[in-house]
């Protein structure tokens, strides 16, 4: 039997995917397991403003399935938890609800500001980092948590509404992708990034912090798959902290946006589930390093999921 008789389960149901970690009770963990399922459990929640009933069977679905996986690693804990579509939808609790009741898995909707600690620890403890000051960005499918930390604390965090599934649904209709369309998403996502740095309480501490206190560190699906485009020998095991380089990333987003759908679903290293929202996932990543004005970019493979497990471990196995 893989694992210990304490090992912990973490359900993550975002917007876009559904995500479980299982990992020993050790502390620090060490995980023994890792899937995902693409279930859109935020599809149309821009214009409904309601998760509608595909996408939540969608996720019921792979809930279940994931079930018999933690029978198999025979988990004494299990941690599941939903974030932005659940927080915004006008039926988010019932539908979190409805899970429980087909799944006997309690699912807890956690707040932007929990998401954003969660993603916060998990940088902290992955990455090794160890200027005093790191900017951090979770990319979820619809939004994303913004973190200013200063050593082992925030200094300060925002949800922006620029979630790569959100943002697709609401500028990206054509295929391939028209000009015009593309140019207006970076438009509204230059627009929000800017606000945040220029047109808040964050542009003072921008503006006083040189390049070697600070830097920017970024999770999320989005960033884990360019990741994988970039560097196809990369995996979430990899022992090395991963980087990106706004070069690199500017080069696959032109080879993204010059190919219709149906081949954007070829392109090595990206998920096809994943290939109509990953250029609005290099439009954000993109653009805060032009915002924070770095050139280099370090990669979380860990994020909220990650985050929580590290929290319940060490908060003996409770939230």
């Amino acid at each position: 039997m893989p694992g210990g008789s304490a090992n912990v389960a973490v359900i993550d149901i975002g917007t876009n995917s559904v995500k479980l970690l299982i990992a020993s009770g050790d502390d620090p963990p060490q995980q023994l397991k890792f899937a995902q399922e693409i279930t859109r459990a935020g599809e149309g929640l821009t214009t409904a403003g309601e998760i509608n009933a595909a996408a939540l069977l969608r996720t019921i679905n792979a809930i279940e399935r994931f079930s018999h996986v933690l029978k198999q690693y025979d988990c004494d804990h299990v941690f599941a938890f939903a974030t932005h579509a659940f927080r915004m939808a006008a039926n988010g609790k019932k539908a979190a609800a409805r899970i429980a009741d087909e799944t006997s898995i309690e699912v807890r909707i956690i707040s932007g500001e929990e998401e954003a600690r969660f993603a916060f620890t998990s940088a902290l403890a992955r990455t090794g980092w160890h200027k005093p000051h790191m900017y951090l960005i979770d990319i979820g499918g619809g939004s994303v948590d913004f973190v200013h930390g200063a050593g082992d604390e925030i200094v300060a965090f925002r949800t922006l509404p620029l979630g790569a599934l959100h943002l697709t649904e609401r500028f990206l209709s054509s295929d391939p992708i028209d000009a015009d369309e593309f140019a207006a998403l970076l438009r509204y996502v230059r627009s929000v990034v800017n606000l945040l740095f220029k047109g808040g309480e964050l542009s003072g501490p921008r503006a006083r912090l040189s390049s070697d206190q600070t830097g920017l560190v970024a999770s999320g699906g989005s960033v884990t798959t360019i990741k994988k485009m970039i560097d196809k020998s990369w995996t979430h095991a990899s022992v090395t902290t991963p980087k990106l380089r706004i070069g690199e990333m500017r080069r696959l987003q032109k080879r993204c946006l010059a190919l219709p759908l149906a081949k954007r679903r070829r392109m090595p290293g990206l998920e096809p589930e994943r290939a109509d929202i990953i250029p609005a996932g290099l439009a954000v990543v993109i653009a805060f390093m032009e915002g924070t004005d770095k050139r280099v970019l370090t990669v979380n493979p860990g994020g909220v999921r990650d985050g929580v497990l590290i929290h319940v471990t060490q908060n003996n196995f409770r939230w």
